[in-house]
Parts: structure tokens; sequence; C-alpha cells
């Protein structure tokens, strides 16, 4: 795992998320400098996996309200709860990032003190720890999933639910790279995932850059059901 790059990397202060709209013909990591390219990135899938844009967005919060701290405790909360909800339409459908979002600003309004600029490192901490438990949820699910992982099977995978859906070691994969981390040989099938591609420019790619065996499931030609093509089960 060593080799994938940072999915969201938050340095003194500063955001970064890889691109992966850019995958996987470039590896490129771009600094967000406003909540507004925050937004953009959540809704253009530069960022995305519901664990990742979870994460994604308690850090936007940040960026959002960091040269706001001069503000009343009042008049900063309100901006925290405003652009929480700004954040949130990027992509209103997204669980983690509400749930984040609203962590977040619950985690505001329990706050006891009166100082702006102290409300903001309570905040940041907080987005620090959903960051921190999203790295050990991942540990967690592979943990428990990788005795599932035998010699020579074969495992397909549809869409991503990788690392780079996360901040850590993936959800549905995590199981396979503790299995790889071990010495087990077994093959992944990645299907292709239309219409954006996930398992082969996501999933195909972080599974090969981490040295698992990975066989590319395409489509070659357009798939027609009809009524006689279809069985119900």
């Amino acid at each position: 795992m060593s080799s994938l790059p940072e999915t969201i990397r938050w340095n003194a202060g500063e955001l970064f998320f890889l691109d992966q709209t850019q995958l996987p013909h470039e590896v490129v990591e771009e600094k967000q400098e406003t909540v507004e390219q925050v937004w953009e990135s959540i809704k253009q899938l530069k960022v995305r996996g519901a664990p990742a844009i979870g994460v994604a967005g308690a850090y936007g919060l940040l960026v959002a309200i960091r040269d706001k701290t001069a503000l009343n405790i009042n008049r900063f909360i309100a901006e925290i709860r405003v652009n929480a909800e700004y954040l949130d339409s990027a992509r209103p459908t997204a669980v983690n990032l509400k749930w984040a979002l609203d962590r977040m600003v619950k985690h505001a309004n329990s706050f006891s003190g009166d100082i702006s600029e102290d409300l903001y490192k309570h905040l940041e901490e907080e987005a620090i720890h959903i960051h921190e438990e999203d790295v050990q949820l991942c540990l967690d699910i592979g943990n428990n999933g990788v005795s599932l992982i035998k010699k020579d099977i074969g495992v397909l995978t549809h869409c991503n639910a990788g690392a780079l859906a996360t901040t850590g070691i993936g959800t549905a994969t995590a199981p396979m790279y503790l299995a790889h981390r071990n010495g087990l040989k077994f093959r992944v099938y990645s299907s292709e995932t239309r219409p954006l591609l996930q398992g082969a420019r996501l999933t195909s790619w972080e599974l090969k850059q981490s040295g698992l065996d990975v066989t590319l499931l395409v489509r070659t030609q357009p798939l027609t059901l009809t009524l006689s093509t279809v069985k119900t089960f």
C-alpha cells in the first residue's frame, strides 16, 4: 500500500486532494484553496467514495472558516453552519458527507468557550479524529474479512470500494490487501464499471500499484436486453 498516493492530506492547515479524475494516466495532487474549490472537487468526483467524501467534508469546513476566526463566537458558529450546509449540497446523496458535517457542527455547538480561534483548533482536532477513524475502520474491515480470502481463489470486484474511496486501505478491498501482505496468492477480477469506468481507471490501477494480481474485465460490444433474454429468479 505504500506505493499508493494519499487520497486526502491535511498538512499544517492546508488541504490536498488526489485528483482522481486524472487517474490512471496522471497522479496529481491538488491544493484546496477555498471552500468553493472543495465543493467543486466533491461535485466533480476529484475526491470520491463515501468514506473519503466524509473526511473531505470535515477538512473542507476548516478551509471555509480558517480565515474567519476574528469573528465573535456567535458569528463564527453561524459561519460554520452556513458553510456546512453549502458543502453538503455538493453531493446530497453522499451519506458520509452529511454525517461528517453534522458531527462537526454538533461539535461546534457543544463548545463552551468564547474564543473563535480556540473553536477552530477544537474543530481541527475533530476533523483529524474523523480521518483517523476512517483509517482504523478500513483496517477493522480487513482484519474481520481476511479469512475469507483463500489461496488461489478468484475475487470479483465492481466499481471502486478500494483505497481510493477511503483514506485507508479501502472497504471491500481491505481483506484483499491484508491477505496480499500475508503472502497469500489469489487473483482479482475487476469489472470495468460503466459509465465512469471506476473499475478500469481506479480499482485495477490501485490493485496493480499495490502488487496484487488483477485482471480487468471489459465489455467489447454493447449489451442489448430484450424480454426474451431477461430471466427473473
